[in-house]
């Protein structure tokens, strides 16, 4: 199968070359994690002179309960909090090294960011100038290409123009070249060895470009990531591949198809609108939609909020509400051209108008959600005020010495614990307006929406499972959550 795909591109010849040099990187590895948990975290936003080794201490004493931690890009890197990678198989020195990355995955799943759309100029890789791609900015057929960004298409370097999807700083490989294929199949093989269990495959919907197309969902990256995925599940069968695809939900599904796992972005915007407006209605019919369990829950990221997931579920209206609300209480956007909004800048405490029953009602629904919740790190300790501004908002420095281990810890590491216990076919509804029901087999999430109390009476005994009460009703505070489940 390997071979095949490589013949649909690269051609026969090359990929006979490609296939025999992809079976000699392989190695079988069978190490295991189960996927329940995750949690983010950059080791650039931890203090002090070894910041891998304190964060691995850390994790060890207090993150147990999580089954995997996602260390965001802790490369040798030059710009984008570590998302422009000078090289591949280099710690960034002032972080630590593999013996520290090591360590981390003694006592958790390691999820890696594979950040192969583009690498940084600095790298050793300019110098292999096949490696990228080159075209005049002039070129006309270029109108038709879709980017996240408003920045030029091309840069010059040394009087040549270079594709650049993102940034300057970050030159986008050109995978029409067989070697760059195979450069980076030695990187994700290399990242097997020192145990990743999980790779998070960055701007995947960006990764083959052709000039004359808009470049974005082109066959050839479906094709190219089901490779990916088949090359890396022959060194380890238990590997998973997520994709990172900040694109329509309609678009994102369909990503579903040639990996593990696909975020659930669509989940923050749609909580944050349901909360102002007090209506469930669109959340109710996302999460009715979400037919497949392979979706990682997301409230925050190292970014702001996407809104692009939600274009074919909420009104341009009511997503300009969204802009508005975000302005009006000190965050910012991000505009992926004049007029559409990319991203909302501003941290998830903050949006829910550092409500606290708010952010850990919406927790308590991210984790009885179907699927796998993925909690940001900065989440566990609000309330906090962001040192971070624009798209930097979520990149708070901690002191681990020095932390505040506060309710919002206390109630997310209690409901992970719950969750493991949750099973069953999901089903939502609203039972009056503002509250919204889910129902899993035996178990009941009740998650209110509006500012106003609210009493649910059961026909039989359940467990009140934040209480450990034997109830035959709750009272669900405003913009609280109650979880339950029915006695047999």
């Amino acid at each position: 199968m390997i071979e095949k795909k490589l013949t649909r591109l690269y051609g026969s010849k090359e990929a006979k070359k490609l296939f025999k040099e992809v079976k000699k990187l392989i190695e079988r590895s069978f190490s295991t994690n189960e996927l329940r948990s995750v949690l983010t975290v950059s080791p650039l936003q931890i203090k002090g002179e070894k910041p891998l080794e304190d964060l691995d201490i850390f994790l060890k004493e207090n993150c147990q309960d999580f089954s995997t931690v996602h260390l965001l890009p802790f490369f040798h890197y030059s710009s984008d909090y570590g998302f422009s990678v000078i090289d591949y198989k280099k710690v960034e020195p002032s972080l630590g090294n593999w013996e520290d990355i090591k360590n981390v995955g003694d006592d958790f799943g390691l999820l890696f960011d594979a950040v192969i759309n583009h690498i940084s100029p600095k790298s050793e890789w300019f110098e292999k100038k096949d490696f990228f791609i080159k075209a005049s900015p002039k070129d006309k057929r270029l109108s038709k290409v879709v980017r996240p960004r408003k920045s030029p298409v091309f840069h010059c370097f040394n009087g040549e123009f270079f594709w650049t999807t993102f940034s300057k700083d970050q030159l986008d490989l050109n995978y029409q070249n067989p070697k760059v294929f195979l450069e980076i199949v030695k990187v994700l093989l290399f990242y097997v060895e020192k145990g990743a269990t999980v790779f998070r495959i960055d701007a995947a919907p960006y990764l083959w470009k052709k000039i004359g197309t808009n470049c974005i969902h082109l066959k050839e990256t479906f094709l190219f990531i089901e490779l990916f995925r088949e090359i890396l599940s022959w060194a380890n069968p238990n590997i998973k591949v997520l994709v990172e695809a900040n694109v329509p939900q309609k678009e994102n599904k369909k990503y579903l198809k040639v990996s593990d796992l696909v975020y659930n972005f669509a989940l923050a915007p749609l909580v944050i609108h349901s909360f102002f407006t007090g209506s469930v209605e669109k959340l109710v019919f996302h999460i009715n939609s979400l037919k497949e369990k392979d979706y990682l829950n997301v409230l925050s990221t190292h970014d702001g909020f996407p809104l692009r997931p939600v274009e074919n579920i909420l009104s341009s209206k009511k997503i300009n509400e969204l802009v508005r609300k975000t302005k009006e209480l000190g965050g910012t956007v991000s505009y992926y051209n004049k007029d559409n909004p990319y991203e909302l800048n501003i941290t998830l405490y903050d949006i829910l108008e550092r409500n606290l029953q708010k952010f850990l009602t919406a927790h308590a629904l991210l984790i009885f959600l179907k699927g796998t919740p993925n909690i940001y790190f900065d989440n566990l300790f609000v309330p906090y005020r962001s040192q971070g501004k624009g798209r930097a908002i979520n990149r708070q420095l901690w002191d681990l010495e020095n932390m505040n281990f506060s309710e919002s810890y206390r109630i997310i590491i209690k409901l992970l614990r719950i969750k493991k216990e949750f099973k069953g076919k999901q089903k939502a509804k609203v039972v009056e307006p503002g509250l919204l029901k889910i129902k899993r087999g035996d178990f009941v999430g009740f998650f209110n929406f509006q500012d106003k109390e609210r009493k649910v009476s059961f026909a039989k005994e359940h467990q009140d499972l934040m209480s450990d009460r034997e109830v035959k009703g709750v009272t669900i505070p405003p913009f609280g959550f109650c979880l339950t489940e029915r006695k047999r």
